[in-house]
Parts: C-alpha cells; sequence; structure tokens
C-alpha cells in the first residue's frame, strides 16, 4: 500500500496492488484510479506524483499516471523499494539483493545470504544526506550511503 497523490489527480488516494492491476481509493472507499501493472504487484513506493512499482516478473516499472515511464529488469522478485529523494530509490529482492537506482541507472547492487525483511530511509547520522536502514531475517540491521553502497553501521 502506498498514500498520496498520483498523477494528475489532486486527491490522496491509498494505493494498492494486486493480481496486475493498480488501484487508487479515496477517503470515501471509491475507486479513482486504476491501471495494469504487468504481473502481480509485490511492492509500491511514490516517487513525488510517480508510482514505483515491483512485480513477480522482475521487473520494476515507474508509472506517472497510468503511463508507464521506466522499466527496468532485475534478477529476483521485487520485495522491497522505497523512494530516497529525487530520482532516486532503493529496492531489495526475494534473493537478498539490496541496491539503488538513479531513475533507470542501476548505481550499486549488494546481495546477503538472508532475505531483507524491510528498508528504511532516512538521514540517520544528520548530515543532511538520507541513509538505507535495512533490516535482515538473520537480525541483523545495516546501515549504507545511499549514493555507493558503503557499509557505515552494522549490529549483529
Amino acid at each position: 500500500i502506498a498514500f498520496g497523490k498520483v498523477g494528475a489527480s489532486n486527491e490522496k488516494l491509498a494505493i494498492v496492488g494486486g493480481s496486475c492491476s493498480l488501484q487508487g481509493f479515496d477517503v470515501n472507499g471509491n475507486e479513482m484510479f486504476w491501471t495494469v501493472a504487468g504481473d502481480n504487484v509485490t511492492a509500491l513506493a511514490l516517487r513525488g506524483r510517480q508510482l514505483i512499482v515491483g512485480s513477480e516478473d522482475y521487473e520494476i516499472r515507474i508509472f506517472d499516471g497510468e503511463d508507464v515511464v521506466m522499466e527496468t529488469t532485475e534478477s529476483d522478485v521485487i520485495a522491497n523499494l522505497e523512494h530516497i529523494q529525487e530520482k532516486w530509490f532503493a529496492y531489495g529482492l526475494d534473493n537478498g539483493t539490496l541496491g539503488v537506482y538513479n531513475d533507470s541507472t542501476r548505481v550499486w547492487n549488494a546481495q546477503a545470504k538472508y532475505d531483507i525483511m524491510d528498508i528504511a530511509v532516512y538521514d540517520i547520522d544528520n548530515d543532511g544526506q538520507p541513509e538505507i536502514i535495512t533490516g535482515w531475517s538473520n537480525g541483523r540491521l545495516e546501515v549504507r550511503c545511499f549514493e555507493d553502497g558503503q557499509l557505515m553501521f552494522k549490529d549483529r
């Protein structure tokens, strides 16, 4: 689920992905947005008014309204997506890969033996730049620089 304005809509919507589609509902439960997603949706994030969508077919697609404006293929099912800033976003795959894109360019990726449980973006060290915080299935917590993937902190 993602919450916000999509495309030309001025209403905040609850956006959900499902069986090959994306739907947006207003505060009254009315469907205000619908489009085809390409495959079963596994992850969603908002980037301004654009939707970043991950799916079971290993694809990451960026939608501007109903139009796909970027599409790229990864090596496994997209499990997590998180907008960082501007055109930057982080992704996590079912095979334990964590990485970052700047629009359609993969900037870096790293693979672990464990599953990614969650990804968050936050300026944890108060330097004005957000970091990627990742929780892993083995209990490990990592903090990485979003620009180059450099490991800044790990626990466990």
